[in-house]
Formats: structure tokens, sequence, C-alpha cells
């Protein structure tokens, strides 16, 4: 079991996939700015690759193995879709460890949101974590976790494609995150694919001022008249 370093909390790994906005890999993330419904606006920043590892000869992932994506989701949903870099050193379309092979990681980041229009907006519950593709042979094992600092985690395995998680007490607009998947082949293998991070966002508009009919124009205008012409008559 690994600490994720800025969390008090332990996780392992999950999966889910579609098409997306790229922000690059955890080594390299470029913006990561999802705007949704012109309410909700997404920003995932400061990625930090953690800790990993591996033996009996599984692929070590490094940071920039992980693709980082953004899709939305239902509502107001943002979703963070995490996979696996094709064009390293280590080219595999999944995360894996094959037959006696241990591989582990770990990384982090912020999520902020903000009204894009005049209203407020705030997180709101569940959070989830989502594999995508898995595949378990023989006592393979794996999973995903996504970690909130100060709350429970959330872990997405061979039993269950999606987890929820309850935000921690307070959370607003911002929260500190992040996941862990480790993946163990003992006598078989285990793989997974794309895994997503999908969080949830209310907005409340600001109230409008009315505006007035043009027959309240009129009105007023007349009364400004009647009142002009009792002034003269006075």
């Amino acid at each position: 079991m690994k600490t994720l370093s800025a969390f008090t909390l332990i996780f392992f790994g999950g999966a889910f996939s579609a098409s997306a906005i790229s922000c690059g890999t955890v080594a390299t993330p470029g913006a990561c700015t999802l705007n949704v419904n012109n309410q909700v606006q997404y920003t995932f920043s400061n990625f930090a690759f953690v800790t990993n590892s591996n033996s009996g000869g599984a692929p070590l992932v490094t940071a920039d193995n992980i693709n980082l994506n953004l899709i939305t989701g239902g509502g107001l949903s943002g979703i963070l879709q995490v996979s696996k870099a094709t064009t390293t050193a280590n080219p595999s379309v999944v995360f894996l460890a094959n037959n006696g092979g241990v591989s582990t990681f770990a990384f982090s980041y912020d999520l902020s949101i903000a009204a894009i229009g005049a209203g407020t907006v705030s997180l709101i519950n569940p959070a989830s974590v989502e594999l995508n593709t898995s595949s378990f042979t023989n006592n393979g094992s794996g999973a995903v976790q996504l970690v909130l600092s100060g709350a429970p985690t959330c872990q997405a395995i061979t039993t269950s494609t999606l987890d929820i998680c309850t935000l921690p007490a307070g959370t607003t607009t911002t929260l500190s995150t992040g996941n862990i998947i480790a993946l163990a082949g003992n006598s078989g293998n285990v793989s997974i694919g794309t895994f997503s991070n999908i969080y949830n966002a209310s907005f409340t508009p600001d109230p409008q001022t009315s505006v007035p009919e043009p027959s309240s124009y009129a009105l007023f205008g007349a009364g400004l008249a009647a009142i002009g012409y009792l002034r003269r008559r006075q």
C-alpha cells in the first residue's frame, strides 16, 4: 500500500472511456479546462506523479505514460478521463501486469469550478470512479481508487464498473484528489483500460431584475406629464 503524499488516504485503481478534449499527460499537462452548458467551468491543475513501483517484469508506469482527457457527462458533470499513452517506451494500450508481475502508480491533482454566467456554482455529491475496460484471468487482480482529500476512498474493481464517493464536508468549489492503480498478475494476468473520475456541479443563476412592460413605461410617462401640468397651474 502506498500513501499519497498530500493525502491521508490510500487508494488503488479504476476505468472508463469516451472522445475528449486532450490535456496532455501527467508529465506534461496542458490547459485542462472544460466548459459545461455555458454555466460551469471545470479546471484541473497541479498534476503530480506521486509514486510508482513494479516487480516480476510488469511495466513500470511513468508520468508520461498517462494521458489526460476531459469530457462532459450528463447534466453539469465534468469528467477527467485517464488512459494509457501509446507513444512512449511502454506502448501498451492498457495498464497491465502479467503472470507473477505487479505494477502500481499514484498521481494527484486539484479541481476547481467557477460560474461562467451570472450565478454561483458548487460541487455536489456524488463523485465517482468508473472503469471502461478490464480483463482478469485466473487469479489476476487489480483496482482503481479515487482519493478525495478528507473523505473516504472510492474504488472500482473487477466486480463493479462504477463506485461513488461522498464529497468531504464543506466542499464547495475546490477539491484535492487523485488516483492510485494497482495491478497484480499473481498466477494470472490483469489489465485495465481507460478509467474516469466523474464530478457533479450545480449552478444557481443570480436573481434577474425584472424589466418593466411597455405599458408600465407609458403609465410612468403619463404620471410625469400630469405632475408637470399640476406644477405649471400652481
